[in-house]
């Protein structure tokens, strides 16, 4: 890959769109970087690549609230996720780019739906949660960390299944913070 002027440029510009954002929420530079990053590279670029900056920012997120963890509600959904990146990141390591880049917006579009449409199905209070869906959830996400850097298909779940949705934002964010995707994904890609 050849690194003109222009396209370290647009890396940048991107770059900054998505931890502007992160940095107004506390989530999503992925949602924005990912998607626009792989119109002009290789995911097995982007993912490996945002490993410092998400590793260093989620750490000092985490730091600042590590006092607000539930630790036993957390650590299972992170060790799931965590699980997920492994297979994520041996699909990104083997797959054909084109494939990788049509699965991803599949996914981004997946999850706009979902959020898009969340108000418009409440949320039902007597409906029972399903222990062994989360944790699947919570392994997919991972997969799709390891793959594309976005794992935000905990968090859609967890704030979509949650009865207090306080709780669900601050379990689901912290989530997502600690779980630092690249991790896994970057020695090996």
């Amino acid at each position: 890959m050849n690194y003109t002027g222009s396209m370290i440029l647009f890396i940048f510009l991107v770059q900054l769109a998505a931890y502007t954002l992160k940095w107004l929420i506390g989530f999503g530079n992925p949602l924005i970087s990912a998607p626009l990053l792989a119109m002009r590279l290789d995911n097995t670029l982007i993912t490996p690549g945002s490993l410092l900056p998400d590793l260093v920012i989620n750490g000092r997120i985490t730091w600042q609230n590590r006092n607000n963890f539930r630790w036993r509600a957390i650590l299972p959904l992170l060790l799931a996720m965590v699980a997920g990146v492994v297979p994520g990141t041996w699909l990104l390591r083997f797959s054909l780019p084109w494939i990788i880049k049509t699965v991803l917006g599949g996914v981004v579009v997946f999850l706009g739906l979902e959020m898009a449409t969340r108000r418009l199905r409440p949320v039902r209070p007597d409906r029972r949660e399903i222990p062994w869906l989360r944790y699947l959830v919570a392994f997919f996400s991972g997969m799709c960390a390891g793959l594309f850097g976005i794992n935000m298909f905990l968090v859609a779940y967890l704030q979509r299944t949650a009865k207090d949705s306080r709780a669900a934002f601050a379990s689901s964010f912290w989530v997502k913070t600690c779980s630092a995707p690249g991790c896994i994904s970057a020695p090996g890609s």
